[in-house]
């Protein structure tokens, strides 16, 4: 029983270190960026994930100082059909666009193109940048039978 209990006390300093250390940045140590290059001394805070508030690579979220942030415009569904076209005829000749469709939850529009007997596939279009990010077969299963 002391020893169960002396390797849960173990187990606890070590996931509260480990958690400390996400926190910071991945640093203990107070004098380099997250790049490992010297910077000027400031709070670890400053430092951390989020420490550049007004610049985000992911989203091309960009605040000059003194003005407020931009969000990114998901692109209109004329661009994403022009996107899937250029695709489908480098890629896959013989398919067509059947429907278009924006995700209700993500930045992705769904392209189902259909080919030759019927073939059904599906393409998720970034709904930032207009990029084709997966093409997959199209897969209609009806319910499991209880």
């Amino acid at each position: 029983m002391k020893k169960s209990v002396i390797a849960m006390v173990v187990i606890g300093i070590v996931i509260a270190g480990s958690m400390s250390v996400y926190a910071y940045g991945g640093r203990w140590y107070n004098n380099l960026n997250w790049q490992g290059n010297p910077m000027m001394q400031q709070p670890m805070m400053r430092r951390g994930y989020g420490a550049m508030t007004g610049w985000c690579p992911c989203t091309n979220v960009t605040q000059q100082p003194g003005q407020p942030a931009t969000a990114p415009q998901m692109i209109a569904e004329d661009k994403a059909k022009e996107a899937a076209e250029t695709y489908i005829s480098q890629y896959l000749p013989g398919y067509n666009i059947d429907k278009i469709e924006k995700d209700s939850w993500r930045p992705v529009y769904i392209v189902t193109i259909k080919g030759a007997n019927n073939a059904e596939m599906q393409m998720f279009i970034h709904g930032f940048a207009g990029q084709v990010m997966y093409v997959f077969p199209k897969t209609d299963m009806p319910p499991a039978q209880q």
